[in-house]
Order: C-alpha cells, then structure tokens, then sequence
C-alpha cells in the first residue's frame, strides 16, 4: 500500500487463501495468486518489473518443525523466484533476511555488523543465509536486508518456551519502519549489499 500511495505500480503475489481485501480496494495495485512454489506465478509476478520484493518464507516457530520444508520453501523458494527475475535481469532483488543468522552474539561487543559472519542457530537462520548466498551470487542486482525483530501493534501469544536468556541484548524495529526501509530500496536502486533494518539506540534492550 506505502508502494502504490507513492505512485508506484504494484504486483502482488501471495497465497490464494490469503484476505486482498484492502489490496484489492486500492488504485494501481495488481494481485496474482499462487506461491513461491508455484514457477509459472512466480514468471507472472516478475513480467516488466523494475523491483521485486521477496517476502514470502516460512517463518519461526513453524519454520522449527520440519528443517526440509523450511528449506522448500525459504531457499528453494529463493532460487525459483531468482529464476524467474532472470527473464526482467534489470530488476533490483530485495531480500527480507533477518538478524537471525547471526547467531549467538552475546559474547561481541554491540553493535553486531553486517561484517560478522553468519552464523545462524536455527533452521530459519540458516535458511535466510542461505537465501543470501544466492541472491548475491545470481549476478543480479539486489540489496538483501537483515532485518530485526519486528513490533506490531497486536497482543501475541508468547512460546511456549522463550527463545531467549534472561539478559539478552536484542533491539527491536517498528513494523512502520521496516515499510519505510523497504520503500526506501525500491527507490534507491540496488546497494548490491546487505544492510541491517533495526530501530536504533531507543528500541534496544534485554
């Protein structure tokens, strides 16, 4: 929607199931249904585009269930959209990574870089940086964005058990932000780089 109110021409590609309900009522948005398993959705999406926004993955704590569907669908997903993004090589690829292949950096001293090595603890981690290592080296143009955790406006039923210590360091993002952030890409151009999406000093705590 911050695309298509910005005058940009917007195609969306998302789940069949899903609700388009408020997409569907906005000028200059255009919705295909199908997956990011699906090739020939995925060639549709893609057809004349100057930017691709790859959101589409399979996300904790389903991702933790079933390490080869989490591959299916996150990496291999990756792979047949960047297939697809071929056929429009111009296009700049934005990749929603996330700090999570990070790892364990409890031991560096804040704050952790886009130059730490990945080093990811779960299978949505090491998903993500694998996703990485092909949009990098497809040879198209892109910027991937490691992005923190995201704050939304809507109470959440915690885990049953929380993936996290007692004194852990992590810094939040608001989900306004991450919009701001991805907008921002479609605007700017490929960085052919990775970037960290986290809400600063006043967003960080234990």
């Amino acid at each position: 929607l911050a695309l298509a109110q910005a005058g940009h021409q917007v195609r969306v590609l998302d789940l069949p199931q899903c609700d388009f309900t408020a997409l569907e009522a906005a000028p200059g948005i255009e919705i295909v249904r199908g997956s990011i398993e699906d090739n020939e959705a995925l060639r549709t999406a893609v057809r004349g585009a100057d930017a691709i926004l790859h959101l589409a993955a399979l996300l904790p704590p389903a991702s933790e269930r079933d390490r080869e569907r989490t591959m299916e669908i996150n990496v291999a997903g990756t792979a047949r959209l960047l297939d697809a993004a071929s056929l429009v090589p111009h296009a700049h690829i934005i990749l929603s990574s996330s700090v999570c292949v990070y790892g364990d950096t409890s031991a560096q001293e804040p704050p952790v870089s886009v130059a730490r090595a990945p080093r990811p603890a779960d299978w949505y981690g090491e998903s993500k940086a694998a996703a990485e290592a092909l949009v990098r080296e497809s040879g198209l143009p892109y910027t991937s964005l490691r992005i923190s955790g995201i704050a939304v406006p809507a109470f959440l039923a915690p885990p049953a058990v929380w993936p996290f210590q007692a004194r852990q360091r992590i810094e939040f993002v608001a989900r306004g932000d991450v919009v701001a952030a991805l907008r921002a890409c479609v605007e700017a151009g490929p960085a052919n780089a990775i970037l960290n999406v986290a809400g600063g000093p006043t967003w960080q705590m234990t």
